[in-house]
């Protein structure tokens, strides 16, 4: 390694090592820029995170961070993770067979390994999903994870359980998902070897802030989502015999699996987060999420009903966290309901309606990225007294 190199990496850590609480943020999912799709909750989670007292290190693919949190991959790293993040992240990897998930999932832990050793000076390690702490060295130093939807399926494989239970008693640690719905499986795996907390993401002030102006002719419906079999369930089916002649069906994500779309949907190529707040969340008449499979609560739910947008959504336990049917949103369990729930919403006294009570129940709920980096700063400092005992 050159000099120059092996200096800016002693300097680095140094700068670590000199503030209080000193934080190793770990995670396999970052947006590369304004229009990258993916990770955008982790990046708003970092910003969140940068306005707290902490020394703050991001390990996860390159993107841009606040001034004052610092990169931690290396640089063979930073390419490898990239990579991954185009190769569509470890759960997709586990989805497409043992042999690509053995081979990236071997990778992820020997680098992890590799860099929780490099920052054995952190205070404590901030983990965005189940397999990044399967690497955590026994240190007893204090570990919070974000759990999300998807770490539910990593379960299924054989030994994993067993390994995250011998991580977890060797530490201090809170699992946190952010939705209620995981915490009954999650306590039953984990209950004895850890704590688990559920800890809600925040929403920008901006979705807050937004004033919509429903677009009446024609009425636009979206769903902003990964183009899956699963993510779209009945929704083609069952829109093809709810929507009329003046309404329209946008759908707007990356399409991940080739599935048959027809020809009255219109799709649009992933969006910014900006695009979906100022121009698709404010013209639109709902938000359509139909998906049909378990997952955690998706970030763009709770973005539209802060908006004001109402939520038609499938009867999962994490949609009916926050979508209360008739009285912020709609649940629809089947194309009556779904026809149903498209004709409530298209009246635009009762939509703007039923929208300010999802905007004021999200507020209640959620609340901004500031309240939930209170919330996990709060975490923080727990651990860090039970580590001291």
């Amino acid at each position: 390694m050159p000099d120059a190199l092996r200096k800016a990496g002693r300097k680095q850590l140094t700068d670590f090592e000199r503030l209080d609480l000193k934080v190793l943020f770990v995670s396999t999912s970052y947006p590369k820029n304004d229009l990258d799709w993916r990770g955008r909750f982790i990046e708003r989670m970092v910003c969140g995170l940068s306005e707290r007292d902490i020394a703050l290190h991001v390990w996860a693919p390159p993107g841009k961070l606040p001034d004052n949190v610092k990169y931690a991959a290396s640089g063979e790293e930073k390419i490898w993770l990239d990579n991954l993040s185009v190769e569509g992240g470890i759960a997709h990897k586990v989805r497409n067979g043992p042999l690509q998930a053995l081979l990236w999932g071997s990778g992820l832990l020997l680098r992890l390994r590799d860099v929780y050793k490099r920052f054995s000076c952190a205070d404590l390690y901030h983990v965005n999903w189940l397999q990044n702490a399967l690497s955590i060295p026994d240190n007893n130093k204090p570990i919070l994870v974000s759990v999300l939807g998807t770490d539910l399926s990593l379960l299924r494989i054989p030994g994993i359980k067993s390994a995250l239970k011998r991580v977890f008693k060797q530490h201090p640690a809170i699992l946190a998902p952010n939705n209620n719905w995981m915490i009954p499986v999650l306590e039953e795996n984990f209950g004895m070897a850890a704590e688990v907390r559920e800890i809600k993401f925040g929403i920008d002030h901006e979705f807050y802030d937004m004033n919509r102006s429903i677009v009446a002719n024609p009425r636009i419906w979206i769903a902003v989502t990964r183009i899956t079999k699963d993510k779209i369930g009945p929704l083609f089916d069952w829109g093809e015999s709810c929507f009329r002649e003046e309404d329209e069906l946008h759908v707007i994500g990356p399409i991940i699996e080739k599935i048959s779309s027809p020809s009255w949907v219109k799709y649009h190529a992933p969006a910014n987060l900006g695009e979906i707040r100022d121009v698709w969340f404010k013209r639109a008449s709902g938000l359509i999420t139909l998906s049909s499979h378990s997952e955690g609560l998706p970030q763009v739910v709770l973005e539209a009903m802060a908006s004001g947008l109402p939520v038609i959504a499938s009867p999962h336990s994490s949609h009916k966290e926050v979508v209360v049917h008739m009285e912020n949103g709609w649940i629809a369990g089947s194309a009556g309901e779904f026809c149903e729930g498209i004709k409530l919403l298209s009246d635009p006294e009762g939509n703007i309606s039923m929208g300010l009570s999802a905007r004021s129940s999200i507020l209640n709920i959620c609340g901004t990225w500031e309240n939930a980096a209170e919330r996990y700063h709060n975490a923080y400092k727990e651990l860090m007294r039970r580590a001291e005992k």
